[in-house]
């Protein structure tokens, strides 16, 4: 049991007040619970969530989405509020997450199951530090999804916020640590944010984490003696107009080894050659596409795994961007990579750049669920055309409409391109 976080004395009233989450449905995963403890937090709506992960092998809370709960409960509010949990520990099928009075201090909360020990720091000087450790390779950007609404309208008294996550940074199921720095940051700076210095709002790789070790670490800052001030909004968003073509190819890769390095070497090559071959669907653009390469060895790699990994961000003429990512897991010094794997990778990244061109949207296939709360927030009405809608966008859209009260609107439009609209909150910064 958690229990420096839990008040199993909650008032009936408290229980009576909070929102059902069903966290079996529609996507029926960590995604439910990352925006639905974000949301509540910042709208202080107890919820109480049920049925969590329901129809995984392994029901019920993991390491990684433990940490991220445990995080936001932790972060203060203006209005003294915090977030107090009951029931919440690696293995949950359910817990409840109410708004309450929580002293801010640094806590090391153990959970029983698997003697695995989730860490949770705080600490306020000149600037406020926070650290997160789910000690596994749980992914350090899903961290970074619970915590990231909560942390910007957080009440800092004027104290810039630089923010700690510990786990796997280049993992399956999860957004690569590269894509969300290149993808989404740039984008939620350009628009929601308005804000040109990347420095401040900005997230590191500190060191890489891949499984089964994690290790790795991420690092988040947010100033916020300067921008997102207290009355203060997210600025409303339309991005419905695509370039005509495209522009340019930013493709980025690591290596831990000098195989590594070859082997990566023969995916810039292969690359290359695909673009050119008349079946391509960047041949048209190929004579005035900036092709950008860059290739560097893993240095910031504590567990000493032996991996390559890349992402190949796609920008056209109205600078909207889209990726693909690839990567191979920890392997063993004698492993060698497959005589093709090389050409296997490159098409991957094709077919996917491919599929997200052809859709008609505006922003890539993985970030368009990850806009929504911003949406959700805003002040003002937000317009983004997408490709067809994912699994994930729509369980975003469901469970912001039923905890903020907001509504979505998804028009189709000419092609495979969707708009989604909504009237956001108008939420200010604390």
């Amino acid at each position: 049991m958690l229990s420096q976080v839990h008040d199993n004395a909650a008032t009936t009233q408290s229980h009576q007040q909070a929102i059902i989450i069903d966290g079996g449905i529609m996507e029926g995963g960590g995604q439910i619970i990352r925006y639905s403890t974000a949301l509540s937090h910042i709208l202080n709506k107890s919820i109480k969530v049920q049925n969590i992960r329901a129809g995984r092998e392994n029901p019920g809370l993991r390491a990684q989405h433990l940490t991220g709960v445990v995080l936001v409960s932790m972060l203060p509010k203006s209005r003294e509020f915090s977030s107090t949990l009951t029931d919440c520990r690696v293995g949950s099928t359910s817990f409840t997450f109410i708004p309450k009075d929580l002293e801010k201090k640094r806590l090391v909360l153990n959970c029983k199951s698997d003697s695995k020990e989730v860490h949770i720091d705080y600490d306020e000087d000149e600037e406020i530090k926070v650290s997160a450790d789910c000690f596994t390779a749980g992914a350090t950007t899903l961290m970074l999804q619970s915590s990231l609404c909560p942390l910007l309208f957080m009440d800092t008294n004027g104290k810039d916020i630089r923010m700690s996550y510990r786990g796997g940074t280049n993992v399956d199921f999860s957004p690569p640590i590269d894509e969300i720095s290149t993808l989404l940051f740039p984008l939620l700076r350009r628009h929601f944010l308005k804000i040109d210095n990347s420095k401040s709002f900005d997230l590191q790789c500190k060191y890489r984490g891949f499984y089964p070790r994690g290790n790795g670490q991420a690092e988040l800052f947010i100033e916020k003696s300067k921008y997102f001030k207290k009355g203060e909004f997210l600025h409303a968003v339309e991005l419905v107009e695509r370039g005509d073509s495209i522009v340019k190819l930013l493709l980025e890769m690591s290596y831990t080894d000098n195989d590594g390095l070859d082997f990566l070497e023969k995916v810039e090559q292969a690359l290359k050659v695909e673009i050119n071959k008349n079946s391509s669907f960047l041949q048209p653009f190929s004579k005035k596409l900036e092709i950008q390469v860059e290739k560097k060895k893993c240095n910031n790699n504590p567990s000493k795994a032996r991996a390559v990994f890349g992402t190949c961000i796609m920008y056209d003429s109205k600078e909207n961007a889209f990726g693909a990512s690839f990567h191979t897991k920890d392997m063993k010094k004698s492993q060698k990579f497959k005589v093709d794997e090389h050409i296997t990778h490159t098409k991957s990244i094709l077919k996917h750049l491919a599929k997200q061109w052809n859709e008609g949207g505006c922003v890539d296939e993985y970030v368009q669920d990850q806009l929504i709360i911003f949406m959700t927030l805003a002040k003002g009405k937000s317009k983004i055309r997408t490709g067809p809608l994912t699994l994930h966008t729509q369980t975003a859209i469901h469970f912001c409409q039923t905890i903020a009260g907001v509504q979505f609107t998804v028009t189709p439009q000419e092609g495979n391109s969707f708009i989604i609209e909504c009237e956001g909150l108008g939420q200010s910064f604390e």
